[in-house]
């Protein structure tokens, strides 16, 4: 019977690196010739993204999938030029142009070192927080964009002695002592192993609402789809 034109069986002359797997084992490997593609904000990389994608492939879905990890404005870019089949951000809710569906809320939190005075705090107010000592993300950033609005709503003046463009990087300045952040509380590490801790920041509290974005009205692939629902449904179980 002739394969289905979507799949592939993969056998050792096509495929070398299965050369040490018995023949049983090579028929088993399929790859279909779908692709999806997927833009993502990093922290949602990091976190809600692989879960859906180990559900995806749990329920025997075996499409290849690629991501670009992106910033807030250039996962939109992605989506509404049509490069990406979906992304996942925090900023197009508002824009009609985009189909946005939410997935998770997270507030902002400081991240510093397991060893700074501000831990004995329960919750530290964004005007406690030292200039000489804080480290802003990028200006252009969807992040900063953010806290700058919330900020200035609740007319608090924030000050800043470092400047990082990538949310890694500001996190290295606060394991080596440097200073404090501000980030997404997705974005801090919660291991044994960090010397990095966080605490909620208040007054005000600024949160952002990650989601799915698509171009409003466009029709995804019947496997980009089932990917999309899966996030969709994880964020549904862990509400």
């Amino acid at each position: 019977m002739p394969l289905n034109r979507t799949n592939r069986i993969c056998n050792t002359p096509v495929y070398p690196y299965l050369g040490g797997m018995s023949e049983p084992s090579q028929h088993v490997v399929v790859q279909t010739d779908d692709t999806v593609t997927v833009a993502s904000i990093p922290t949602a990389t990091h976190a809600l993204l692989p879960r859906a994608i180990a559900a995806f492939r749990g329920a025997g879905n075996r499409s290849r999938i690629r991501i670009s990890d992106l910033s807030a404005s250039e996962v939109l870019d992605a989506v509404a030029s049509g490069d990406v089949d979906f992304g996942i951000d925090f900023i197009g809710a508002q824009d009609p142009s985009f189909d946005f569906q939410p997935l998770a809320e997270e507030q902002f939190a400081l991240a510093m070192r397991h060893d700074d005075p501000l831990t004995a705090e329960s919750s530290i107010r964004w005007a406690d927080i030292d200039p000489t000592r804080f480290i802003a993300i990028w200006k252009g950033s969807g992040n900063r964009m953010l806290i700058d609005n919330a900020l200035a709503r609740a007319r608090v003046n924030l000050g800043w002695a470092y400047e990082a463009r990538h949310l890694s990087t500001a996190l290295a300045l606060v394991d080596a002592g440097v200073g404090v952040t501000a980030l997404p509380a997705s974005a801090i590490p919660d291991t044994d192993h960090s010397r990095v801790v966080s605490r909620p920041l208040v007054e005000p509290s600024i949160a952002r609402t990650i989601g799915v974005v698509r171009r409003a009205g466009a029709a995804l692939s019947p496997t980009a789809e089932t990917l999309h629902a899966t996030l969709l449904d994880l964020a549904t179980v862990e509400a």
